[in-house]
């Protein structure tokens, strides 16, 4: 089954902020994967931007939007007393109590982008051999 029509596929984001706090305390965003036209209308949008006057509401209304079609889940998120902020896809905007301006355009190019933990050199993921280890990123092939 490709990946991007599988419902169980995900990926696991870290802010750039988090990445060097430890495993437990970390936030991670969930994301699943875009099929080729989706991230054509996705990438639309980004490009619409450059040429719009939209405030900056309808600019985060936009972003919203286009986020929820890649983000399915996340954990570890707490707004700044404390509380827990659960994961509801209708309730998105929920993230203004917790996110900045530039994080949450990073959620957004995380979701054009389909970089993951192990692209970044975090994985959120258990190993699933019997060692315990994950076995390392692939390199890029050189050009």
């Amino acid at each position: 089954m490709p990946i991007a029509c599988d419902p169980d596929a995900k990926r696991i984001y870290v802010l750039k902020c988090d990445r060097a706090r430890s495993l437990q305390a970390t936030p991670r965003f969930f994301m699943r994967y875009l099929t080729r036209r989706q991230k054509s209308r996705y990438r639309k949008f980004g490009d619409e931007l450059e040429t719009s006057k939209l405030t900056a509401d309808q600019m985060a209304e936009g972003l919203y939007k286009h986020v929820g079609e890649v983000l399915v889940g996340w954990e570890n998120l707490h707004r700044p007393d404390g509380a827990d902020v659960p994961y509801a896809a209708d309730r998105l905007t929920d993230l203004d109590d917790v996110l900045t301006d530039r994080e949450l355009w990073e959620l957004y190019f995380a979701g054009m982008t389909e970089l993951d933990g192990a692209d970044l050199g975090f994985s959120g993921s258990q190993s699933s051999s019997s060692t315990g280890e994950s076995a390392s990123p692939a390199d890029a092939p050189s050009a």
